[in-house]
């Protein structure tokens, strides 16, 4: 149900012409992307589909630079398994992802911004051991890895203070966890 919501918020923010844009104050936006999760020492990486919300506040620090601070929240649906000791088998399956950090950026038209962001996130992992064979117990676990976040992507403003965005994420956690990330997002900016 939140796909046709955001799919629609896509389609009237790209219908809506645009006056000059004003890249400054606060702004609340959701997302939605493709998540490429891939585990230390070549150990397996999965696919899965990246949500959530993010905050910010920008500022104008120089003429034609916007810089601010911004903090987020996703969740995934990224699961990865691999076979061990016989027929068992471990899987990591990431939960929530906590950011906060800042993007600086420039406008290159009167209505898109470009910008590259940094962050300290917090992922949520869940560890399962299944024995498949009845020789040891089955495990659950689940630990926070933290890490930094790199990316950039492209912001176009509408009219009513709405935008749309793109943007790529790299993020490398503790523990040779690394995930990448291309997302689409709408927002409004008060």
């Amino acid at each position: 149900m939140k796909y046709p919501t955001i799919i629609g918020s896509l389609i009237f923010a790209l219908t809506v012409p645009a006056a000059a844009a004003d890249f400054t104050g606060p702004r609340v936006e959701v997302r939605t992307g493709w998540d490429h999760v891939a585990l230390g020492n070549n150990q397996g990486s999965d696919d899965g589909i990246v949500y959530g919300l993010g905050a910010g506040y920008d500022f104008a620090i120089a003429e034609n630079i916007i810089a601010g601070p911004e903090v987020g929240i996703d969740f995934h649906s990224t699961k990865e398994c691999t076979p061990v000791l016989g027929n068992d088998e471990l899987c990591a399956k990431f939960g929530r992802d906590l950011s906060i950090g800042g993007r600086i950026g420039t406008p290159v038209a009167e209505n898109l911004l470009v910008f590259a962001s940094a962050a300290y996130t917090n992922a949520r992992v869940k560890v399962t051991y299944e024995d498949f064979d009845g020789i040891l117990p089955s495990e659950k676990d689940g630990a926070n890895a933290d890490g930094v976040r790199f990316g950039g992507g492209a912001e176009i403003a509408f009219d009513y203070n709405m935008y749309a965005k793109a943007e790529y994420r790299y993020s490398n956690y503790e523990a040779g966890l690394s995930r990448h990330q291309i997302l689409a997002g709408v927002g409004i900016r008060f």
